[in-house]
């Protein structure tokens, strides 16, 4: 059935022109073989009849369908979007805020981590869109919950309007918008192709989003490098969904 379905418009295409070579070649032949012909003129009737369906199937439901799909997946692109930029942007303020502690660490979490990280760091400049496991690792090894990221949020007081937010709070809004973004994007479910779900549905289960967006409400620990596994196999999932979109 798949098969029938898949090859359908060459069906179509042959019973056209069998259609139009009957109408203009083999209805004039006299009938020296009265079966062939009642045969002949069965297999027009029946290719008129799939042509007739197959026209009628393109105008009230192919096509209608396929500019259904159309407009909905220029919303789809645009969520899209929005989780990769998003996802690598954070990715991107990671390694800055790494080298800066890295270069010019005001208190070392660990002293064998960050002789490590800026030993690491000064040989290797990192690429967002190429990173491995243990450069996540290095990443993760250096950032402390309550410390100030590099994102911001509107303060209350006229002289800072601005005001850094910590680490874990920055993590768990991340989770949030991203999930929530996700979901969104599942109001549409039926009409996206089942490797984007696939891949979206895997997105929305990672571990580091189950982790982080509890981060604010759990003990902190001296850094968050627990987390660095679980964001490298959620860095490879976005980088999966975005290859996968094209």
């Amino acid at each position: 059935m798949k098969q029938l379905i898949k090859y359908q418009k060459y069906i179509f295409y042959s019973c056209i022109m069998f259609v139009f070579m009957y109408r203009l070649f083999l209805a004039n032949i006299p009938e020296f073989f009265p079966l062939a012909f009642e045969l002949g003129d069965i297999f027009y009737r029946f290719s008129f009849s799939f042509s007739a369906a197959y026209i009628f199937f393109l105008l009230v439901t192919k096509i209608p369908k396929s500019q259904e799909k159309t407009h909905i997946y220029t919303y789809a692109n645009h969520k899209k979007d929005i989780i990769v930029n998003s996802f690598f942007h954070l990715v991107e303020k990671l390694i800055e805020y790494s080298n800066d502690v890295a270069k010019d660490p005001q208190k070392p979490i660990d002293i064998r981590k960050h002789a490590i990280a800026k030993v690491l760091l000064e040989q290797k400049s990192l690429d967002k869109w190429n990173l491995n496991e243990y450069d996540c690792k290095i990443i993760f090894s250096l950032i402390e919950p309550l410390n100030d990221s590099p994102f911001y949020r509107i303060s209350n007081h006229d002289d800072f309007p601005f005001k850094p937010i910590p680490w874990a709070k920055h993590l768990n809004r991340f989770s949030y918008n991203i999930r929530n973004e996700i979901l969104e994007l599942f109001s549409v479910m039926p009409h996206l192709e089942a490797k984007h779900v696939e891949v979206l549905t895997t997105i929305l289960e990672s571990d580091f989003f189950r982790t982080s967006k509890n981060i604010d409400t759990l003990e902190y620990g001296e850094d968050l490098e627990y987390l660095h596994s679980s964001f490298y196999i959620l860095y490879q999932t976005v980088q999966e969904l975005n290859e996968k979109w094209e």
